[in-house]
């Protein structure tokens, strides 16, 4: 029987492991593969003017028709990572809105321009749609309150009260206030 001798293979070992240790290291991220897309619905909420909006993620125009209100895109997708969001006039590249959001891998987002430009200037801001499915006989329903008039509401769907004491963006400040929340599917008088 022959024996092992660390004189003789001491130094493949020491490569050998050297090479375990560090080749899983080198791999690229790409070779962790393709990231899903995150998927975004743009609405213009701006009521005031009749001027459509562009929306813009790191200056490149995402919608291919300017909205009007009280439009909405589709879903379009768009790679995840941190944008500058600005919007526009129809037929301007200067902003008269803008802010940052990130957006995560396979997640869905809204992002909505709001207020008027006789309150001083359109506001924009951008939401995490969860799109799951609502459990069985029930459907999902959210409320934005977008208008600039500076008084509190309740919300009442067939004489029950669904949503309390909302005011004008206050989802901007509580993005609890922007969830959807669930309720049985039916015809509601809202």
């Amino acid at each position: 029987m022959k024996q092992f001798s660390m004189k003789q293979y001491g130094p493949w070992l020491a490569i050998v492991f050297m090479a375990a240790a560090i080749l899983p290291a080198c791999k690229k991220s790409s070779d962790l593969g393709p990231q899903a897309n995150a998927q975004v619905m743009l609405v213009n909420a701006s009521p005031g003017d009749s001027t459509p909006r562009n929306f813009y993620f790191n200056d490149t125009k995402l919608n291919t028709q300017s909205l009007a209100y009280p439009a909405n895109s589709a879903y379009l997708p768009l790679a995840p990572g941190t944008y500058s969001i600005k919007v526009t006039s129809a037929n301007s590249i200067n902003p008269i809105a803008a802010t940052s959001a990130g957006l995560g891998s396979g997640k869905n987002y809204s992002v909505f321009a709001y207020d008027t430009l006789l309150g001083g200037k359109i506001k924009v801001f951008a939401v995490e749609d969860n799109l799951a499915a609502p459990a069985a006989n029930k459907t999902k329903v959210r409320f934005l309150d977008l208008s600039p008039v500076a008084v509190a509401v309740d919300i009442y769907a067939n004489d029950s009260l669904v949503f309390a004491n909302r005011s004008y963006a206050d989802n901007v400040s509580d993005n609890s206030k922007a969830n959807f929340i669930s309720v049985n599917a039916g015809t509601y008088v809202v």
